[in-house]
């Protein structure tokens, strides 16, 4: 990253109350810095698919000496960003990243058309200290009954608010994506916001019970994941801690207990096994998913009671693939995919179309697919989803096997579909539509054709399933993201056309980091003076944070992957500090 953009990001500062934006070509700056942040900023700023091409780097998009324009203030036909975005459509690409909606290109456009003005924003917020924090939390767990104490936890947001690569688009969508979290990973029937505890909503308190996690020992598999947890040297904020730890009445059971989580980490970890299935609940096998739920998908076959529709490759899936739709009395829908690691023999669904293989059914041995395992979406009582993956044999997995389903946006940050995270990027609006091209080209015995004709309904049919499921999930999405997704805007558009909270933060946290953004993830509030102590720390030196005195970044999981003895290296870095000693929840 060049000094200007290094001037740009740290230009976003951080605040406890955001005042307007100076007049209507501020506000349109942000709009359209907000809008390359979330459609391009993946491929060209976190990573550089184009050599040295950043696309928040100002200067460098009007470098009128440039051999490409990437923008010509005012001239949006003559600027290389514009004609690769909004005359050609073929960036970002489609089918690998999420493609902004018309009116977002119509404000690009008109960003362009009006002078391409620099994003500079007119507000700081005030630094949050960690004191301040612990001190927010322990002040509000004082106002909950003591018989409730020990079931509240709380996300913080505080290292973002204090970062100046942050913006105030930025903080809305993490706070959308913790509350979507936290609740597609409930079994509870209500959708539940997490409560902002102070006036900058940087950090939240839940109550375990109200998201069905008050089993203990499920939370206990989340800290044991936990690489930011320390234990304070300094003697106000070990006892502003040791206070909060006491009103959890939990000091008996987990003398070790954190008073609050990261909440982008949340985000980007909780989505993917094992804390996924753990705080979900997920049983071990599709049998035992189905009981709960109360699907019976024999009998469903059997009788005619679900929809089926088959085709030939989907946007994950390389060879045929069928879903069959199902009502449960545990849950409103629940879509089961068959998918195939081979397009031949019984995985040709236009000559198999009546599996799976189970003893009632009598078109076993001529017309039933053999399947290598499969995906499940089912809705949660609260009205968003869960998400299931599944081997041949009906026993979970925590991916999918790559020779058979693949995710080409990269979603869980590689090719590989991770149960959780990729398929609440995949299935940001619901349940996607899908069209069966089995039910007019099978060719089987009479009793065989009328089984199918059963089973697999015409599209306008199925359409309107999914539909009808599709509008409970935005409304609960409505529920869970609307109070933060628009919060201080007058943006009214469908919930659905917003930029998916929980994949974009995933993304965001999985990025390289620099010294600025590493000081303030350890409370500090000064970047370059935690560079330069780095420069004269071995230790600090040895444990390879010496990009970050230099300028340059490190990868996310280097700094807070555990070490074989459970600690990662952010928890080192804050003891070499002398800041802190690390928990270790192993």
């Amino acid at each position: 990253m060049n000094k200007f953009v290094s001037r740009l990001l740290l230009a976003t500062a951080s605040v406890l109350f955001v005042a307007p934006a100076a007049d209507a070509q501020d506000d349109l700056a942000e709009r359209a810095y907000n809008i390359l942040k979330v459609h391009c900023y993946q491929c060209h700023g976190v990573e550089f698919k184009v050599a040295k091409f950043n696309v928040l780097d100002h200067q460098l998009l009007v470098d009128e000496e440039a051999e490409l324009r990437y923008l010509v203030p005012g001239e949006p036909e003559s600027s290389y960003l514009w004609q690769r975005m909004g005359i050609d459509l073929d960036m970002p690409p489609k089918g690998i990243a999420q493609q902004p909606t018309e009116e977002e290109l119509a404000t690009v456009r008109q960003w362009i058309a009006e002078g391409a003005k620099l994003y500079t924003p007119g507000n700081e917020r005030e630094f949050i200290s960690e004191e301040q924090l612990l001190a927010a939390i322990n002040e509000d767990l004082r106002k909950v009954s003591r018989a409730d104490r020990r079931h509240q936890r709380y996300f913080s947001l505080v290292h973002l608010h204090n970062n100046g690569n942050i913006n105030d688009a930025d903080l809305r969508l993490y706070r959308a994506a913790l509350s979507k979290v936290v609740n597609s990973l409930s079994r509870q029937p209500d959708i539940i916001v997490p409560v902002a505890i102070d006036e900058t909503q940087s950090v939240f308190r839940i109550d375990l019970r109200d998201v069905g996690w008050d089993d203990l020992e499920r939370w206990r598999v989340v800290l044991k994941a936990y690489p930011y947890g320390l234990q304070w040297t300094d003697g106000r904020l070990d006892d502003l801690t040791d206070e909060i730890n006491e009103m959890f009445a939990l000091n008996n059971a987990a003398p070790d207990e954190i008073p609050y989580l990261r909440g982008d980490w949340f985000v980007a970890l909780a989505t993917r096994p094992p804390i996924y299935e753990t705080l979900l609940q997920l049983p071990v096998t599709v049998q035992e998913l189905e009981k709960e739920l109360g699907v019976n998908t024999e009998s469903d076959f059997t009788r005619n009671r679900l929809a089926r529709a088959g085709f030939a490759g989907s946007g994950v899936s390389r060879s045929n693939r069928l879903i069959d739709r199902h009502t449960g009395t545990n849950t409103q829908y629940y879509y089961k995919s068959f998918d195939f690691g081979k397009s031949f023999g019984r995985a040709v669904l236009f000559r198999f179309p009546l599996g799976p293989n189970f003893t009632d059914n009598p078109f076993n041995e001529q017309h039933a697919f053999e399947a290598d395992g499969g995906e499940i979406v089912f809705s949660l009582a609260n009205g968003l989803q869960g998400y299931y993956i599944t081997d041949d044999k009906g026993a979970t997995l925590p991916e999918a096997p790559i020779k058979i389903v693949r995710d080409l946006n990269e979603i869980s940050g590689s090719p590989v579909v991770v149960n959780g995270i990729s398929c609440i990027g995949c299935h940001r609006t619901g349940v996607q539509l899908f069209e069966d091209t089995v039910r007019g080209a099978f060719l089987g015995s009479a009793e065989a054709r009328a089984k199918v004709e059963e089973l697999y309904p015409e599209p306008e049919e199925m359409d309107k399933l999914i539909v009808r499921d599709t509008r409970r999930f935005v409304a609960a999405l409505e529920e869970a993201i609307g109070p933060f997704i628009r919060e201080g805007t007058s943006d009214t558009r469908p919930i659905e056309t917003y930029t998916e909270p929980v994949t974009a933060i995933a993304r965001f946290y999985d990025k390289d980091i620099s010294a600025e953004e590493a000081a303030r993830e350890l409370g500090q509030d000064d970047g370059v003076q935690f560079a330069l102590t780095i420069q004269n720390n071995r230790a600090l030196l040895n444990a390879g944070l010496g990009p970050l005195a230099r300028g340059d970044r490190i990868p996310r999981a280097m700094w807070d992957a555990k070490d074989e003895s459970g600690v990662s290296l952010f928890q080192q870095t804050a003891q070499a500090l002398g800041l802190a000693t690390p928990i270790n929840n192993q």
